[in-house]
């Protein structure tokens, strides 16, 4: 008796691709028809509004908490297959931890300098060769509003 067997492969830019997609069809996020569109903004919704007040030590302790897990994890300097690591770190970050709210220096404290600023955006840029990633965080006077992920093929 022969056995056969059958598996898939997937890159970590496809496997990021489907957890987001996962994560907006969980939380409601999408079309009419809840089908999740790959460029559609994807406000973060899990946290606390951006509107309620956290309080100053409670803040303090989480990104302190964040920036001793991911410290030497993600870089955007990371090029080639290495930055597969730090696409992955970035996503786990993200799934564990709504940055709405707070701050964009709170931001750079636990993923270290954007790729690039604009006056209400931090963008990081993972270049990993053959695929990589974007995570482009919107904000207003400083304060994280919502993240989009741009996957780059």
């Amino acid at each position: 008796m022969q056995q056969s067997s059958s598996h898939l492969e997937i890159g970590i830019g496809g496997l990021i691709g489907v957890l987001l997609i996962l994560t907006l069809v969980v939380t409601g996020c999408g079309d009419e028809e809840g089908a999740p569109s790959q460029f559609q903004k994807t406000d973060t919704t899990t946290g606390p509004p951006p509107t309620q007040e956290k309080t100053e030590d409670s803040r303090r302790a989480i990104v302190q908490a964040l920036e001793a897990s991911y410290r030497g994890k993600i870089s955007t300097e990371v090029k080639g297959p290495e930055a597969s690591q730090c696409i992955a770190a970035v996503a786990k970050l993200l799934a564990e931890w709504n940055p709405a709210g707070f701050t964009c220096a709170e931001v750079k404290t636990i993923m270290g300098p954007a790729t690039h600023e604009s006056e209400n955006t931090l963008d990081y840029i993972f270049d990993g060769g053959l695929d990589g990633a974007q995570w482009r965080f919107t904000h207003a006077r400083g304060t994280i509003t919502g993240i989009e992920y741009i996957p780059m093929d």
